[in-house]
């Protein structure tokens, strides 16, 4: 395998930190006799040790000398469970028994940095004995997986209202937001791309924001998690088991004219829905415009199997949007990708 330097991002912190990733947070204490009472027998409460997010949510395997970073609706249930099973955490089964992103958010197990002394975190990230890794996913592909779970389908649950709530308020123009009603595809789309990316959602904001800090080694875009899970295994002497967990569309799909425009109870098995349902003008070029870094990271390297190009992808970059010919050409290479 030919050896690229590292992918480089802005080093600079995300200023506002973002919700939690997949739950709503509650405090350790009331865990103990609500959602997790078996874990806290196990794990004490988390506690701050002063990194700050994106460096917050990094998993550590330290007897694999491996750093993973995930990012939300990208294979992250399955790979942190994958993580969690090749690490050396004490308990490791009691947390795969239950939900992953609550039993490592809400207690200290190990597997975060932010379990660590902060000196300990800090020389981690620095250290060239790592292996730090990240998995990227096209960024139209995230924005529709995201609405489907949390827009449609699980729209009603009182959790995931934590995510929502502000995104349906804002489009529908109300202080008290009618989750049954819900919003669409494109109502969706046009608030996420009005808003400074470090004010969004965790599971919608631009997947580069999750990279600053850290100079990781290699970047895996979704269709190379065989790639992925092949380096883990060589790394590691043994074989690693990779489950894609929580899949947003079916192996069979049908198309559904103006999807993007129809609210959820208009959209019934919304699992089943072919994607190319969603892609309008509008909605692509927003994307490709909103998302440039992560476009620009995700085809750095065009081929399936090869390492990621080492160019460097910064705020600079990112913040300049795209030229109207090169937003014309991200756009049609990104519905080629898809009718394929």
């Amino acid at each position: 395998m030919p050896v690229r330097p590292p992918v480089v991002l802005d080093q600079r912190a995300v200023t506002v930190m973002p919700q939690m990733e997949e739950s709503n947070p509650v405090p350790a204490t009331q865990a103990k006799n609500s959602e997790m009472p078996q874990l806290s027998d196990y794990f004490p409460g988390h506690r701050p040790n002063g990194l700050q997010w994106p460096q917050s949510q990094i998993l550590v395997a330290e007897n694999h000398r491996l750093l993973f970073c995930p990012i939300a609706k990208n294979a992250c249930s399955s790979l942190k469970r994958l993580f969690v099973s090749i690490s050396d955490i004490k308990h490791k089964e009691r947390i795969l028994a239950e939900d992953v992103h609550r039993s490592i958010d809400f207690f200290r197990t190990g597997i975060k940095l932010l379990d660590l002394d902060l000196d300990r975190a800090t020389q981690l990230m620095a250290s060239a004995e790592y292996f730090k890794f990240a998995v990227v996913r096209d960024p139209f592909s995230r924005l529709l997986s995201a609405y489907l779970e949390k827009f449609v389908i699980n729209r009603l649950k009182p959790g995931n209202q934590h995510h929502t709530g502000p995104v349906v308020a804002a489009a529908q123009n109300t202080a008290s937001p009618d989750f049954q009603r819900g919003i669409t595809f494109a109502d969706f789309v046009r608030f996420v791309t009005a808003q400074e990316p470090e004010h969004l959602d965790p599971h919608w904001i631009p997947q580069t924001s999750y990279l600053r800090g850290v100079i990781y080694d290699r970047i895996y875009r979704m269709d190379q998690l065989p790639v992925l899970q092949r380096d883990l295994e060589n790394r590691i002497g043994g074989k690693v088991a990779l489950e894609h967990m929580n899949r947003s569309h079916s192996d069979r799909p049908r198309y559904v004219s103006g999807a993007a425009r129809m609210l959820p109870d208009a959209l019934p098995a919304p699992k089943t829905i072919d994607r190319h349902s969603f892609m309008e003008s509008e909605i692509l070029y927003r994307i490709a415009d909103y998302f440039a870094s992560d476009y620009r990271l995700y085809y750095s390297d065009s081929s399936p199997d090869t390492e990621v190009s080492g160019a460097p992808v910064t705020n600079k970059q990112a913040g300049t949007g795209m030229s109207a010919s090169l937003l014309r050409s991200m756009c049609q290479r990104v519905a080629r990708r898809f009718w394929r």
